[in-house]
């Protein structure tokens, strides 16, 4: 959506004022930006998940916030993989390369992978040696 309004935007506003068509770098910077957005959220999400997740958890009971602390992981996956094929789309629209939207889309799938495993870990290993959900469950 970024990258829609940066090339619209820089599109009206060369051709009005300069005469020179700036559609090709409004591209290019709507591109980067929209790439560069989900990199941020994610790692400002990741960092309040835990900082919630470990301030909670220390007046909590044994394993209470284990499955809260793997639902956010996966939904911050959930979120890394939407936007990373969401951008490599783009790229591909734009006629960049299609072996590059294939790249980003690739490493949503990636970071996807590694969220749901990192969140699991937490899950099954809960810090400080305490049960977690699923062993004070007796499984």
């Amino acid at each position: 959506m970024l990258f829609l309004l940066f090339r619209v935007f820089l599109e009206k506003a060369s051709l009005s004022a300069t005469g020179v068509d700036m559609t090709a770098i409004g591209s290019y910077l709507g591109i980067c930006l929209g790439g560069a957005i989900p990199f941020v959220l994610l790692a400002v999400t990741q960092r309040r998940t835990l900082d919630l997740v470990d301030l909670v958890k220390k007046d909590s009971p044994a394993g209470s916030l284990d499955f809260l602390a793997f639902s956010g992981f996966l939904l911050l996956a959930v979120m890394c993989l939407v936007s990373m094929i969401l951008t490599g789309f783009f790229f591909y629209l734009e006629g960049l390369s299609a072996l590059l939207g294939a790249l980003v889309a690739s490493q949503g799938v990636i970071l996807f992978l590694f969220f749901v495993g990192e969140g699991w870990s937490r899950y099954r290993s809960p810090a400080n040696g305490e049960l977690s959900v699923m062993e004070s469950m007796g499984e």
